[in-house]
């Protein structure tokens, strides 16, 4: 068999198995299966582009050494790369739209459910508490923050790392609307403490301790592009952050439970949301016009695990 046709044919397939699959997970809610293949694939195509290299090795020198051929495919491969990393105007349009389109849909309920695991204060003296959460069937992506409030003090049990960090996709960005009620009520509070570790992709399981007793714990989640009829692209077209990042959409939804220790387990239920664009960390108790953000999450429930440990000496 002629080795330069076998390698030809092979690339040709496994490249149409990757635009095929490409495209699925742009427009599809995220799929284990589909992102298997893709990565398997990919990993097909770097060992048939090597032996590609390798059969057309003196033509590929030929052509490089042409000005105009090499030129002509360095530019654009150039100025693309450069636009997305710098993110100039208009070269990261269609990913958004990607995610405002993924973002529209709900995902499908998995016949085996995931769990990540995490674990915050582990070093800490008191009371071990084990927060369940559940992931909703528009979980796309969304940041979290969980903390509780004792006598005026608030302690931080787990943020996203992107939030405290400023932080997005690489990028240093102000993103005041992400979680407000946790980022305005930490700063007044006067409090350094930013408990984060990876931000969960699936349902997850948080192991945390909480050094102040009884208290009210909360849960604030926040995810771009979910737009609604009422939150819409259109809704506050003057306000620079809501309007001027375009990856705003619904904002944060707050879960809380008071937490009296007469009982093991507490269910967090969604208590208000924060301001649209950030602007405050004042808990808006009106739910009315919240779709899909309040089905991000299926379930929050605390468990409290042991009574409080006595610190070493």
């Amino acid at each position: 068999m002629n080795q330069r046709a076998l390698t030809s044919l092979a690339l040709a397939l496994a490249v149409m198995v990757l635009i095929v699959t490409g495209v699925m997970l742009f427009l599809i809610a995220h799929s284990n299966v589909t992102a298997t293949i893709h990565t398997m694939f990919a990993l097909l195509v770097l060992i048939v582009v090597g032996l590609h290299v390798r059969n057309n090795a003196r033509s590929l020198v030929k052509h490089a050494s042409r000005g105009r051929a090499l030129w002509g495919a360095l530019i654009p491969t150039a100025v693309l790369l450069a636009g997305v990393l710098l993110e100039v105007p208009g070269f990261t349009r269609i990913y958004d739209w990607g995610n405002a389109w993924r973002a529209q849909q709900t995902n499908t309920r998995e016949t085996t459910e995931r769990y990540q695991f995490l674990s915050t204060n582990a070093a800490e003296s008191g009371l071990q508490l084990e927060l369940d959460i559940k992931k909703g069937r528009a979980f796309q992506y969304p940041l979290f923050a969980v903390w509780i409030e004792a006598g005026g003090e608030i302690e931080t049990l787990y943020v996203s790392p992107s939030v405290p960090t400023k932080t997005f996709s690489g990028e240093s960005l102000e993103r005041p609307e992400a979680l407000p009620v946790w980022s305005h009520r930490r700063e007044a509070a006067l409090r350094a403490d930013a408990i984060s570790a990876a931000t969960p992709v699936h349902s997850w399981h948080l192991s945390s301790r909480a050094t102040r007793q009884p208290f009210t714990i909360y849960f604030e989640v926040n995810q771009s592009f979910d737009w609604n009829d009422y939150y819409s692209q259109e809704r506050f077209p003057d306000d620079p952050i809501y309007s001027g990042s375009g990856k705003v959409g619904q904002p944060s939804v707050v879960y809380a439970a008071e937490v009296d220790l007469a009982r093991t387990y507490y269910a967090l239920e969604p208590v208000g949301h924060g301001h649209h664009a950030g602007r405050d960390g004042v808990l808006v108790r009106d739910l009315a016009n919240l779709t899909t953000a309040l089905e991000i999450v299926d379930g929050v429930l605390l468990k409290i695990v042991t009574a409080p440990r006595t610190a070493s000496r």
